[in-house]
């Protein structure tokens, strides 16, 4: 058996065997309602009670009868893994910055799914991950329109 005496090994070892045995923690979806005002920061906006915390969460727009649909991130910047629109708002949606927060949207993109309504991303978007953004073929007749700054280094943005 091999036996080590060195105490740097040991705890890089240590390290190590922690870093893989930690799992990583996943997403979670969180769909806007809009029942408590029209902020990011408001956890009275979300399904379940509390607003998005992590990169790995999962953003869905919006949930049937949201109301305060033009939402904004209110001076806190986020990052998030994929941003969802989906066909039950009931005017057109807008996600807005009040000052130089951005929207960090991770590897699973941007995608408006049979929308009824127009969708606008006015807040500044960083791309965290390659990443591609979809708009369904039975949403065509909607648009969805960014007119924030769209940046990230080293990232690909397809649509």
């Amino acid at each position: 058996s091999l036996v080590c005496k060195s105490p740097v090994i040991s705890l890089l070892t240590c390290v190590v065997f922690l870093a893989l045995a930690t799992p990583i923690q996943a997403g979670t979806i969180y769909t806007w309602d809009g029942s408590d005002s029209s902020l990011w920061t408001a956890g009275g906006n979300w399904s379940g009670g509390s607003a998005p915390t992590l990169a790995t969460d999962e953003i869905v727009f919006y949930a049937t009868g949201a109301t305060n649909l033009a939402t904004s991130l209110n001076g806190t910047s986020y990052s998030i893994n994929s941003l969802t629109f989906n066909s039950t708002a009931t005017s057109n949606v807008t996600l807005a910055a009040t000052g130089a927060e951005t929207l960090t949207i991770g590897a699973g993109g941007v995608s408006v799914s049979s929308a009824t309504h127009n969708v606008y991303i006015s807040a500044p978007v960083v791309l965290g991950a390659t990443q591609t953004w979809t708009i369904s073929s039975s949403a065509a007749s909607y648009a969805m329109s960014v007119t924030g700054v769209i940046s990230g280094v080293g990232f690909n943005l397809t649509n």
